[in-house]
């Protein structure tokens, strides 16, 4: 949420400090969930993702802040395709069970 907020400060043009301060505060508030996670131990022969759970928090901050900067069209463009991908999959299902149900 606050990497959230830090991309409406970046977008509605806030100083500089607001934005760092934002920054900072969200970075900060990972410290109680990285001491939480406590000592994870991967089996041997999976991949270790180096400095976890660091680098995937950062990661989706990162992504947070860079989503709130699309503008508007770009989210709408996103819903209607969206809609019409999961519009055609559930066609596809129903237009299966159809011919399944007529076969029988």
């Amino acid at each position: 949420a606050l990497s959230l907020g830090a991309g409406l400060a970046v977008r509605l043009s806030a100083p500089t400090a607001v934005v760092v301060v934002l920054v900072l505060v969200a970075v900060l508030s990972l410290a109680p969930l990285l001491r939480a996670q406590g000592s994870f131990t991967p089996p041997a022969a999976s991949y270790v993702c180096p400095w976890f759970p660091l680098i995937p928090w950062l990661s989706m901050a990162l992504t947070l802040g860079l989503m709130v900067q699309l503008p508007v069209a770009a989210w709408w463009r996103l819903l209607v395709v969206t809609s019409l991908v999961l519009a055609g999959c559930e066609w596809r299902e129903h237009s299966r069970k159809a011919e399944a149900g007529a076969e029988a």
